[in-house]
């Protein structure tokens, strides 16, 4: 764990033990997992993990060849009446 400040302009300093990761003039993709936590990634460490879920549901029987369908059914058990 390394702690940070944020400093004027929101610019912060990468500790030591970070820097090593990336160097001067690399772009870096935050993003944050399922804890909440930040995570700092390469642009290439980004896809790499997105393409790790590529087709995941490819060989699925279960599931219709539409999926655009398939996600409106599931999300239709999760929608708030926006009155209450």
């Amino acid at each position: 764990m390394a702690i940070v400040t944020v400093q004027q302009d929101f610019q912060i300093v990468l500790p030591e033990k970070v820097r090593k990761t990336f160097h001067e003039g690399d772009e870096i993709v935050i993003t944050r997992n399922a804890d909440g936590h930040f995570v700092l990634l390469t642009p290439q460490q980004f896809q790499d993990m997105l393409n790790e879920s590529f087709g995941i549901w490819a060989d699925r029987t279960d599931i219709p060849a539409d999926g655009v369908a398939f996600v409106n059914e599931i999300r239709r058990g999760y929608l708030v009446n926006e009155d209450r």
